[in-house]
């Protein structure tokens, strides 16, 4: 959802449990020795924001057999407490394994490796996470008491029992006072587009959106740290009798093509492709688009290609030329996460370092080894340079990186919405709202609004911190809900 890097992840199949997604470049989670392990799940930009751990064997030291089952516990990482679920299994041969997951972080089925029980002791591997976990069995604690070692060393004791699913109040339950069914969208190049379209019921028209979702591979409801974003949003608005679209970005999820070569343009050729189909479809009035983040930049790239499209929503959107946002992006967010007030303006200017170094280079493999030398010049470790230059390296984040979106916002001439959290820390409320409010001053009907006390997600949030996402039930808070829907309907 958030500007900045992204991973490649192989498309995943409906149901797979996957590391969760984050949408950020941020060079302090590459530092040797940090506590705050890797980065993104994706949209991208790479993997989990604070470290987690969790260990994995088993109730009683008598025997493997009993070592299976579910064990729950809670890892202290500086202020947070994070929730830990660790499933151990033994195959036939009675060789144990498991999979660990941290519901506050939204990442679920990471598998371990090494499992292994030694009389009261026992320890396991998570590989893709780069953690270890060693315990011995506390009869007095009930359960294993030892040390998750991801950088640095914390306690972890884990005890019989699975790990709570976090809350989701406003996960969309059926029957649903609207239609709803599954369609397939031809777009650009040869891609279908696999899609949820939900209408009110009646014989219209009625006004439609097409929701498009933010940086690095999204399925249709925007999933994010155990949220569906796009899911409540679209149940919001088809009970307030808007007719919503929202599908799975190319080459991810159930659409085809590849995300792995894709660049913004390409997502915008998509849209205009969706929006033509919405048009065609019965009882269906004017048809616009929202867009959260870097949907945001989509939005005034498709307004500039089709003079039909009625209104345009820009949820926690770009208004500031994009190096300058993810710099300032990068400070934030580690001001977020407790880092020092000095240590995260460095992280700024070391992401300003590889964007500068990136921008200059004549090829992907020049841009690469220029983002490996700038990572290694700040500290970063092998494995981090060798990941992180590579994204960067990307056309998709070289393409980001460059752009500014004050001419296509500047552009514009239909009604448009631009709302942001005023504590967001990926897309700063202040500057970016300020720069769309110049960019759009020559039109007629623009509006606004700096939610208070509202981050990236539009969650309520007081510290806005992207660590903070999973462990908040509010997917999206209903100020930000009723002000989208009242502001469509009076515009349809």
């Amino acid at each position: 959802m958030g500007l900045g890097r992204r991973r490649l992840p192989p498309r995943r199949a409906g149901g797979d449990a996957r590391m969760p997604r984050q949408h950020r470049f941020h060079p302090h989670l590459a530092r040797r020795g940090s506590a705050v392990g890797g980065y993104k799940m994706t949209k991208a930009f790479v993997r989990a924001l604070a470290a987690i751990g969790a260990l994995l064997l088993a109730a009683s030291p008598a025997s493997a057999q009993q070592a299976v089952g579910a064990w729950n516990g809670r890892l202290t990482v500086g202020a947070m407490s994070l929730r830990i679920g660790v499933e151990v299994t033994r195959g036939a041969d009675g060789t144990l394994s498991g999979t660990m997951s941290s519901p506050d972080q939204g990442a679920a089925g990471i598998p371990l490796s090494a499992v292994t029980l030694a009389g009261t002791h026992f320890s396991f591997e998570a590989p893709s996470i780069r953690g270890r976990y060693q315990a011995e069995w506390d009869a007095a604690q009930g359960g294993w008491a030892g040390t998750w070692t991801q950088g640095q060393a914390l306690p972890l004791v884990l005890r019989p029992g699975a790990v709570a699913a976090p809350a989701r109040p406003q996960a969309p339950k059926p029957p649903f006072p609207y239609s709803e069914e599954e369609v397939a969208i031809d777009a650009a190049a040869g891609v279908r587009l696999a899609c949820t379209f939900t209408r009110p019921r009646g014989t219209g028209p009625v006004p439609a959106v097409f929701l498009v979702s933010g940086s690095g591979p999204q399925d249709r409801d925007e999933a994010l740290a155990g949220h569906r974003p796009f899911a409540v949003l679209a149940d919001h608005l088809t009970r307030a009798g808007i007719a919503v679209l929202r599908c799975d970005d190319r080459g991810f999820d159930r659409s085809t093509g590849d995300f792995a070569t894709s660049v913004t343009q390409d997502y915008a050729a998509d849209a205009i492709a969706v929006l033509a189909w919405l048009r065609r479809q019965q009882g269906i009035g004017k048809v616009g688009l929202v867009g959260h983040s870097e949907g945001g930049v989509v939005g005034p790239m498709v307004a500039a290609r089709d003079p039909k499209l009625a209104f345009l929503a820009l949820l926690a959107a770009p208004g500031i030329p994009m190096a300058d946002l993810l710099v300032a992006q990068a400070e934030a967010v580690a001001r977020s996460i407790g880092m020092p007030a000095e240590r995260a303006a460095q992280e700024g200017q070391v992401t300003r370092r590889v964007i500068e170094a990136v921008a200059g280079a004549p090829s992907a493999e020049a841009a690469r080894a220029a983002a490996s030398r700038t990572l290694a010049e700040a500290g970063a470790g092998s494995e981090a340079i060798a990941n992180q230059s590579a994204m960067v390296a990307t056309p998709w984040f070289r393409g980001i990186a460059a752009y500014d979106p004050r001419p296509a916002l500047a552009a514009l001439r239909l009604p448009v919405l631009a709302i942001n959290g005023a504590t967001d820390t990926q897309v700063l409320a202040g500057p970016n709202l300020a720069g769309i409010r110049e960019a759009t001053r020559g039109n007629a009907d623009v509006t606004i609004v700096e939610l208070p006390g509202l981050n990236h997600l539009l969650q309520t949030s007081a510290s806005g911190a992207p660590t903070a996402y999973a462990a908040t039930e509010e997917t999206m808070s209903p100020s930000a809900l009723n002000l989208i829907a009242e502001w469509i309907l009076k515009r349809r």
